[in-house]
């Protein structure tokens, strides 16, 4: 349990750091962005991250587009998740196979910075 909330507190943390230095282009998630990840992962030989991204290229929608205005903890945290909602709802199959070994190393990432806040 204890692991459980230094892990959140860390989460939080982290996240209100990048709040700080937020700027428009995290407004939205795009096959754009996409790409531009798989070129990273390519010249960096990172065929694991490739393959997720090239699935989440071949199966992008559109972003909803996000009003204009200051942003603040609530309304980053808003965005966040409807991201996170846009990037849950009917993904498909493939997606998930492509990206699960990056899912796993990203929690073994998260899972090794909670016990060294221990």
């Amino acid at each position: 349990m204890k692991l459980r909330v230094k892990m959140f507190c860390a989460s939080v943390a982290l996240s209100l750091t990048a709040c700080a230095t937020v700027n428009q282009q995290l407004r939205q998630f795009t096959a754009e962005d996409a790409r531009h990840a798989l070129a990273i992962a390519q010249a960096s030989d990172d065929d694991v991250a490739a393959a997720c991204y090239q699935a989440i290229i071949d199966h992008a929608k559109p972003a909803r587009s996000m009003p204009e205005g200051p942003l603040g903890a609530l309304s980053l945290f808003e965005i966040a998740r409807l991201r996170r909602i846009e990037a849950t709802e009917k993904v498909p199959e493939a997606v998930h196979i492509a990206c699960a070994p990056l899912v796993v190393d990203a929690q073994r990432t998260m899972l090794s910075l909670g016990a060294r806040l221990r």
